[in-house]
């Protein structure tokens, strides 16, 4: 019986470590473009939701009524401001449940306008919604 060449299958792991490839893994998701896993913290909310989807309106002088475009202007037009569309917090820290960024991502039948984001976004995944939520009841933090 014969032996199968193992030459290929070689220079391909040579030429892979050759990459930089810490041998952890750590890099693969980077090198795929794989986003890393959504967190219930500002920064990682504002890197995957608010900056990469909501600034398509959210922006300043854009058509969304506040920007959202830094942690910074998140926080500030988020957290403990009144919203203009009903009487509730747009994130009130600690309280998802009566948070209206809350219901405006899921869609609430007691949201005025659409539903966020609008389309021609898809909806929020649920873990992006659950990470929303899970931020807004560990207190909001900057």
């Amino acid at each position: 019986m014969r032996r199968p060449d193992l030459r290929p299958a070689a220079a391909v792991l040579l030429a892979l470590s050759a990459c930089g490839c810490p041998g952890d893994g750590s890099q693969i998701d980077e090198m795929m473009n794989v986003p890393p896993q959504i967190t219930p913290t500002l920064r990682s909310i504002q890197a995957q939701v608010f900056g990469a989807i909501c600034t398509d309106c959210h922006v300043p002088g854009g058509p969304g009524p506040f920007p959202l475009h830094s942690e910074d202007a998140s926080f500030d037009n988020l957290v403990g401001v009144p919203s203009v569309e009903v009487p509730l917090l747009r994130v009130a820290p600690g309280d998802s449940e009566n948070s209206y960024l809350v219901h405006k991502i899921q869609g609430r039948p007691e949201i005025a306008g659409e539903r966020m984001p609008p389309p021609p976004q898809p909806v929020l995944t649920q873990t992006q919604i659950d990470a929303i939520v899970q931020w807004i009841e560990m207190g909001a933090p900057r």
